[in-house]
């Protein structure tokens, strides 16, 4: 009975143009891991000397549910007087989608404390639950104009913990 006057309400608001949408239940979003890793390339430009190149790997697995989201910052020298700063964060989404998102910053001075920020970058990214996904970013000193130049190449991934 009561579904014959839900239907019968159905068509006579449908008849005045409005849309009566059925009660879908919302999907519980669930602990999922977020796991980072792939490595960074920094060049120091030198303009009397040779280049210098500095590598790090990252490797890291973070849970986190709708409520906390993962918080991620990787910081990385070269040459004394470069810095470049991965900040990540990662947000579980109501379909269990990582929606991850944050800035690349490369800093270069006369010390690796500079506050002298020279690129930044923004990012963001979705992952699908059970996958990986590619996020390479390069972050360039826009602020002198030379070649000295960070290259990240990771892969996000989003998995059951």
């Amino acid at each position: 009975m009561i579904r014959r006057i839900t239907s019968a309400l159905a068509v006579t608001l449908a008849a005045f143009g409005l849309v009566v949408a059925a009660a879908m239940p919302a999907s519980a979003a669930t602990n999922r891991m977020m796991s980072v890793w792939g490595n960074v390339h920094i060049q120091d430009y030198e303009t009397f000397a040779a280049n210098e190149h500095c590598y790090s790997s990252l490797n890291t697995n973070r849970t986190a549910n709708p409520a906390y989201p993962i918080e991620i910052e990787w910081i990385r020298t070269c040459g004394g007087e470069i810095r470049a700063e991965l900040h990540m964060q990662g947000q579980v989404l109501s379909n269990n989608y990582l929606f991850v998102f944050g800035t690349v910053l490369f800093f270069e001075g006369t010390s690796t404390s500079t506050s002298d920020l020279d690129g930044s970058k923004s990012f963001t990214l979705y992952v699908a639950p059970g996958t990986s996904s590619p996020l390479n970013l390069t972050v360039w000193n826009t602020d002198e104009g030379d070649c000295d130049c960070a290259w990240y190449k990771l892969r996000v991934g989003n998995y059951s913990p």
